[in-house]
Parts: structure tokens; sequence; C-alpha cells
């Protein structure tokens, strides 16, 4: 005598609404609201985008700065509810440039191991490099050179998604930079396919402001330990925030509306 056929259970849509709605409930009792609500602005752009799949391994490069400190605290809490996998791969690139990205090694080795990522520091000797060269320290440089670490990086740790802290108002001066002082049309894309496609650079802080990321390092109590880049204060960035400061005065979400004219979001 044959089994019988068990019965097919047929899940209604409303059931699996009502489950999604218990989870997000019982993760809200879990995470405090703050971080509950950036992280939920993180997972938009990173569905918005495709940024991070099943089975990937994430480097995020970590400056130490708010905003990178921020991303990967977001990233971590993600992996709470996700039901998709992906591991995490912080990489601290320690120059011979005191600046932005000099929070102390000693600090970032706690917050690394407080979250349980795997972790690493690569050197970087960017001002010998320039001294040999006979060229002047800048940000072009400072920037250049940290990036090729950590595309070497991502390569020796086999990582093929890297996670950069730029956050919507660095998008929207990028693109006014380039409107109004090199004359073309172009932006920091939140996500851009590299080396024919074996690495993909990401940046899941798309829709997020700097005072949020500011306010969330602070709310996580890492808002101490960091240097100032010497070169902050005179930078086309920094005019271009005031710039966009002075034009909200005259028109409402203007860095949104920046933003939307090359992405079409958020």
């Amino acid at each position: 005598m044959s089994a019988p056929t068990p019965k097919k259970t047929r899940v209604r849509p409303s059931d699996m609404a009502g489950e999604r709605g218990h989870k997000r409930e019982r993760l809200k009792r879990t995470l405090d609201p703050q971080t509950f609500f950036l992280a939920k602005r993180v997972g938009k752009a990173v569905n918005d985008y495709g940024m991070i799949r099943e089975g990937d391994r994430v480097l995020v490069a970590v400056s130490g700065g708010k905003d990178s400190i921020a991303l990967l605290h977001l990233l971590a809490a993600r992996l709470m509810w996700l039901p998709i996998k992906y591991e995490l791969v912080a990489v601290h690139v320690l120059s011979d440039m005191r600046c932005a990205g000099c929070a102390h090694p000693e600090t970032l080795t706690g917050f690394f191991e407080k979250l349980g990522v795997e972790y690493h520091f690569e050197d970087l000797a960017i001002r010998a490099h320039l001294k040999k060269r006979g060229l002047v320290m800048s940000c072009y440089h400072c920037a250049t050179g940290r990036r090729k670490v950590l595309f070497d990086a991502a390569l020796r740790y086999n990582c093929n998604r890297l996670a950069m802290g730029h956050h919507l108002d660095d998008i929207v001066h990028t693109i006014m930079m380039n409107l109004f002082i090199h004359g073309k049309i172009e932006g920091m894309a939140p996500r851009v396919d590299l080396f024919k496609g074996t690495l993909t650079l990401i940046r899941p802080l798309a829709y997020v402001r700097e005072t949020e990321t500011a306010a969330y390092a602070k709310h996580i109590g890492f808002s101490s330990h960091l240097c100032r880049c010497p070169h902050a204060q005179k930078n086309v960035r920094r005019t271009m925030r005031e710039a966009v400061e002075v034009i909200g005065k005259a028109c409402r979400w203007p860095d949104i509306n920046a933003f939307r004219a090359l992405y079409g979001k958020p």
C-alpha cells in the first residue's frame, strides 16, 4: 500500500506580508531606531543598484573617518536579518600622510574585533613616492595611491566587491565639480564594474547624508581619535558644499535633484 500523498500548503501573499511585518517588528526591538533607520536606507541603495549578492566578499575601505565607520557598522548590522549572506573584509590603509584616515590602529582593531569582521592593515608610503618623483602632495595623489592599494587588497583577499564610504553629499559635489570645473556631465556612480566585471565598486551610503553619518558615528561611540586633513579647508569640495547651501536657499532639494538628474533616484 503506497503512502498517502502529503497535502500541499498554499501560502497566501497576505500571510507572507504578515510574516515580513513580524520580522520588521522583531528587528526594531533588536536594533536601536537610528541603526534601523539608516540600515534600511543603505538597504534601499543596495537593492536599487544590485550592489551585494549572496556569497559576495565585500572589502570595506575603512579610513577611520565617520563615513567609513558608519558604513562598516551598518553593513554588519544588516547581516542580522538579511535572507542572503555575505562576508565583510575591513581594510585600513596606513599612510605616512597624516590626515582624515589616521584613526589610531589600536582603536580600529578594537572596533573591527567587536564587530567580528575580518580585517587587514595595508601600508602606503605616499610622501616618499611623491618626493622621489618630485611631486607635491594633493588630494588627487593621496586618493589615487589609496585606491590602488585597495584594488590590490581586493585581489589578494579574494573580494569581488569594494565598498567605499562616499555618501549623497560626496556624489552631488562630484557632479558639480565635473560640471562647473571640467565641463562634463558626470558624477560618482553608486555602482561601477571594474576590470571586466571581476571587481565592482559600490557606494552603499548613496542615499545617506553626511550629517547622518556624523551623527551615527557619534551614536555608536566612534567620534574621537580622528585627525584632520591639512588640505580639507582649502579643497574644491568645500567650495561645492558651500555652493549647494547657497542654492538651497533659492530652491528645495538641490542636492537630491542633482542626484536624480544622473541616476534617477533616490
